[in-house]
Formats: structure tokens, C-alpha cells, sequence
């Protein structure tokens, strides 16, 4: 559940519109508390406005939330090992079931169990005098096989399944990737070309840290990214003027 109680809070009461309703938070703040702080560095704004980035940043800690409830359970060559692994297992399969005697031996076999009243339920139920589950089972290790010598050949699909892409995965933290950089962009939207204009960045990333309820930031890698967004956001404006 979302951490706002029946109580709602004077500052986000105030966000209210009486078309669109209430803000409603997302279950991500461990202390919403800490919003108010983070909505200082944006400066003084109108209710509509605040609501907006109240939005904004409750996408980013969803955003956040669900990219590490499903973190990648595999580094960059570990799962291109893993999937090359998977495709070998799943072509030595589908060939040593294309060799007729193993294909006919394994019918032979479940038909004893079938006869006997040894094996499970669906092996009673299926007709083996008309068709056996092999063609199949041959379609599904095509399948896999494909499919998995696809994710070695390309390994961001592997990281699309989490949200994420390969150059994040490999270079950029979680906090950054979702918070930092998506934060930075919406202060540089509403017109905060500096971003310590209003207090701090430090001050308000960190606030949004402790809203969440994770580690706080590290300074030193937060300086760094922050120079790297300013002189993107330096190399864009050049290249619009130049345009």
C-alpha cells in the first residue's frame, strides 16, 4: 500500500485538482515524508506544477522499485554463457531424438507403462496409436534453441526483460539509470539549467534517497554524472543552435 495515510499531508492535500482528484502515491516511498525536501530544489512553483513533478518522481521511484524487485540474475558473459549453454543442450537433444531407434524406443517404453498402469495420469489418457507428443517436443528444442542462440548473438534482450539495456547493465548504477539523470531532466525542464539553483543537488538527491528508503547517494559518483549530464545537455544545445 502507499505510504499516505487517511491523514493525507497539508503538502500534498494542497496538490489536489478538481478535475484529476488527489495525488495518489505509489507503495515505492518508504518515507514520503522526505517529498517536500526534494520538491525544495525545484523552487517555488504553483500547486499544478508541484503535482506534476510529484508525479514525475513517484514514476521514477516505480520505475526503480520494479527494476530491482526484478534485478538480472546474470552479468554480461555469464549470460551469454548461460544462453549458448542452453542451445547446445536443446540441439543435442532435438538430435538424439531425431535418431529413429531412440524415437521408437521411447514410444515402445511409454506404451509398457501405459499397458501397466505405471506412469501418470496424461500418459493413461493419451492415445499412442495415433500420435506421440515427439513432433512436438521437436517444435519446442527448435524453439529453444533459437531463441536462445538469438539472446547469445544479441544479449540487451535479455536485459529488455528487466527494463533496462545493455550499456546500462553494463556501465550505469540503478539510482542513476532511474533516478539521477530522469531527475535531472525534469528540474532542466522546468527551466533549472543549474541544478543546485534552489539548494543543493546533493540535498535533494539525497532526500529522494531517504524517500525511498535506500543507501544514500555517493557523493563523488554524483558529481561525476552530474558534469557528464551538463556538458550532454551543453552538446545538445550547440548542436540545436547549429541546426
Amino acid at each position: 500500500m502507499a505510504d499516505v495515510t487517511s491523514d493525507m499531508p497539508d503538502w500534498l492535500a494542497a496538490l489536489r485538482c478538481p478535475m484529476y482528484g488527489d495525488v495518489k502515491l505509489s507503495h515505492a516511498w518508504k518515507a514520503s515524508v522526505h517529498i517536500p525536501e526534494i520538491l525544495e530544489g525545484f523552487g517555488p512553483r504553483h500547486p499544478p506544477a508541484r503535482r506534476w513533478i510529484v508525479i514525475k518522481i513517484d514514476k521514477m521511484a516505480i520505475d526503480l522499485w520494479v527494476a530491482r524487485k526484478r534485478q538480472p540474475a546474470f552479468g554480461v558473459q555469464e549470460a551469454k554463457e548461460n544462453f549458448a549453454s542452453t542451445a547446445k543442450a536443446a540441439k543435442n537433444l532435438f538430435n538424439k531424438l531425431r535418431e529413429p531407434q531412440v524415437r521408437h524406443a521411447i514410444v515402445m517404453a511409454n506404451a509398457k507403462r501405459q499397458r501397466t498402469k505405471s506412469g501418470p495420469k496424461w500418459l493413461s489418457d493419451m492415445d499412442l496409436g495415433v500420435a506421440t507428443p515427439l513432433d512436438e517436443i521437436d517444435l519446442a528444442l527448435e524453439f529453444v534453441k533459437e531463441g536462445a542462440e538469438e539472446v547469445f548473438r544479441d544479449p540487451d534482450i535479455y536485459y529488455r526483460v528487466f527494463g533496462r539495456r545493455l550499456a546500462d547493465s553494463r556501465k550505469k548504477s540503478l539510482e542513476r539509470t532511474l533516478l539521477w539523470e530522469p531527475l535531472f531532466d525534469l528540474m532542466y525542464e522546468f527551466g533549472i539549467e543549474d541544478l543546485s539553483e534552489y539548494q543543493e543537488l546533493t540535498k535533494t538527491v539525497g532526500s529522494l534517497h531517504r524517500a525511498l528508503g535506500i543507501d544514500s547517494p555517493n557523493t563523488n559518483l554524483l558529481r561525476q554524472v552530474t558534469s557528464l549530464w551538463r556538458k550532454r545537455q551543453l552538446n545538445s544545445a550547440v548542436g540545436f543552435r547549429a541546426s
